[in-house]
C-alpha cells in the first residue's frame, strides 16, 4: 500500500496543504506519514493551539487518506 500512497505523494499534500514526512521504514512491517509539530507545553495556550490543531489535521488526514485509499486498484 506504502507505494501506492507514495505515487500519490504530491496530490496528498497538496489536498492537505501540508508537506509530510515519508518513512518506508524498510526493516520493519509498519511503515511511518508523520507531520510534526513543535509545542511549548510549558505555555498553556500553545497547548490548547497544539490540541485544536491535532483534531482538524486528524479529521483532514483521514478524509484525505479514506478518498485516496477506496480509489486504490491492487494488481493481482
Amino acid at each position: 500500500m506504502l507505494p501506492y500512497l507514495e505515487s500519490r505523494k504530491i496530490e496528498i499534500e497538496a489536498e492537505l496543504g501540508e508537506t509530510l514526512t515519508w518513512n518506508p521504514n524498510p526493516d520493519n512491517r509498519d511503515k511511518v506519514i508523520t507531520l510534526i509539530k513543535t509545542t511549548d507545553f510549558g505555555n498553556e495556550r500553545q497547548v490548547d493551539d497544539a490540541l485544536d490543531w491535532l483534531v482538524q489535521k486528524t479529521i483532514h488526514f483521514r478524509t484525505v487518506f479514506a478518498k485516496i485509499i477506496r480509489q486504490y486498484q491492487p494488481t493481482t
